[in-house]
């Protein structure tokens, strides 16, 4: 698993690259969320100043908090955590 920069940083965009939102929703619906959780923002997250691929958030109003999905350049889905007050089992938190 390729990590995201420490000095990677989000910028915000309207929406997802089509295949980057298909894997991220693709991914929500194997882990059973997909009729909980509702659509939130996305972005890039960038290193310097060149998109190294996109973040996708999914609010889960039964916890108050976010499901979070990191994409590669190509859509690849990198990482998924949660944060705010979700906690899921066997899926990381962060604040």
């Amino acid at each position: 698993m390729r990590r995201v920069s420490a000095h990677a940083h989000d910028a915000p965009t309207g929406s997802l690259p089509p295949k980057c939102e298909q894997a991220a929703t693709a991914r929500i619906s194997d882990l059973g969320l997909a009729s909980v959780v509702r659509r939130g923002t996305s972005s890039e997250i960038r290193t310097a100043t060149a998109p190294s691929g996109f973040r996708a958030r999914f609010y889960d109003p039964n916890c108050g908090g976010y499901i979070v999905i990191n994409l590669n350049g190509p859509c690849g889905i990198e990482r998924i955590y949660t944060i705010g007050n979700c906690r899921i089992q066997g899926m990381a938190h962060w604040w």
